[in-house]
């Protein structure tokens, strides 16, 4: 009789390990899916700042903004590029 009631507590043993096995097993697929899911999200949104940022860089669309802002950058293939002069003091200079 305990032989008996041995081999049945084992058994039920394996079988709740089994379940939980398979419980965990669903669990993972379900995660594994929802990262798949997420991963394709930001793959698209990716895309979608790529593509905008080749159109900011893009010579065109930067002379554009350029003019739309007024920035007083000169154009690379300007005549005659104008350059910034500094000037400046000595340290310890003195105004007259």
């Amino acid at each position: 009789m305990v032989r008996v009631s041995v081999v049945l507590g084992g058994m039920m043993v394996l079988a709740l390990a089994l379940v939980h096995l398979r419980v965990e097993k669903t669990r993972s697929a379900a995660r594994a899916l929802e990262m798949e899911r997420q991963c394709l999200v930001l793959r698209r949104e990716l895309w979608q700042v790529q593509t905008s940022l080749a159109g900011l860089r893009a010579p065109k669309r930067i002379h554009e903004r350029v003019e739309v802002l007024q920035a007083g950058v000169i154009p690379p293939n300007a005549a005659e590029p104008q350059q910034a002069v500094t000037t400046r003091r000595p340290a310890g200079a003195i105004d007259d």
